[in-house]
């Protein structure tokens, strides 16, 4: 089977929280989505992957590590990767799409087992958006998975948006296609509050063991990666759940109020107050820094009021 990771550098409502890093190696609880869907697709034993990007992984170290890491290839568009497999004779294997920031990921046996035994060309599977705090909306396709038919015509057709234009072409070739809704929703991490909130969730009573590898519980309030270091911090104890990720450096003197998510590698010098914040990997905040509701990154800390 092609397993095809779709990069979504394109979707607006990544702004800011994802303008300076992919979306999928964003983390939720110091693991990044990508690394998160690519252990999700080796249990069921694809790891033949190719990530979708037009993004240069020699100009970005994380995106590199991550290519490396779990043994990806790259192409630019569908239809690259698809005319790859025409040449080395294995177009007519089936094809599976996604965007590596599922959470939580669907059972992918039931749907490849629904989709063969119905005989379909392509199969959908619908999944959520989340927009503010208790409101859902229907999205797009979150996972699409095709015959070999539909390898075919991803090698010749060219789509922007395969996920969504994928199962419009298998249609207008007079194709089955069949819309899949699980049980348990599909929530498409597509903005910052479902980032945010995908993070709080894995710290909830009865979280998996796997989600919670390598956190330490440091406090009422407070969770760290194992490698945090912490020196003599203040969490607000009205406030929400903090959650520190790997490498990340929080200095005496520095006052936390959750809910609030710091990234890999982050530094907080001392005196600096974040309230609600989202502080993506490798963010420095100077000296009696204040964050309030803010998604900040390393191109914006130098904006934050000191």
């Amino acid at each position: 089977m092609h397993v095809l990771l779709l990069d979504t550098q394109y979707e607006i409502r990544r702004f800011p929280f994802a303008s300076q890093s992919p979306a999928f190696l964003l983390p939720v609880v110091h693991r990044s989505l990508l690394e998160r869907t690519a252990e999700w697709l080796a249990r069921f034993g694809l790891n033949d992957i190719t990530l979708i990007t037009h993004r240069v992984a020699a100009e970005d170290f994380d995106l590199s590590r991550a290519i490396v890491d779990h043994g990806m290839k790259t192409a630019g568009s569908v239809q690259e990767a698809m005319q790859r497999a025409k040449r080395r004779g294995a177009i007519d294997q089936p094809v599976l799409m996604m965007q590596p920031n599922l959470h939580p990921l669907p059972d992918l046996s039931s749907i490849c087992t629904a989709h063969f035994r119905g005989k379909q060309a392509v199969t959908v599977v619908k999944g959520t958006c989340r927009f503010g705090a208790g409101q859902y909306g229907f999205g797009p396709p979150v996972l699409v998975l095709g015959d070999g038919v539909l390898a075919r015509l991803m090698a010749t057709e060219f789509a922007e948006k395969p996920l969504v234009e994928g199962p419009r072409l298998a249609r207008r070739r007079g194709l089955e296609v069949q819309a899949m809704e699980l049980q348990q929703p599909v929530v498409e991490i597509n903005n910052a509050y479902a980032l945010f909130q995908a993070n709080l969730e894995t710290l909830a009573p009865g979280a998996s063991p796997a989600d919670m590898r390598g956190v330490r519980q440091l406090g009422p309030k407070l969770w760290a990666a194992a490698d945090a270091r912490i020196e003599n911090v203040e969490v607000d104890p009205d406030g929400g759940p903090v959650l520190v990720g790997s490498y990340a450096v929080v200095v005496e003197g520095t006052v936390l109020r959750g809910p609030t998510i710091i990234g890999e590698g982050v530094t907080i010098e001392r005196g600096s107050f974040v309230h609600r914040g989202l502080l993506l990997p490798r963010t420095e905040l100077s000296a009696m820094s204040f964050v309030a509701r803010s998604v900040v990154g390393p191109l914006y800390s130098q904006r934050i009021a000191c």
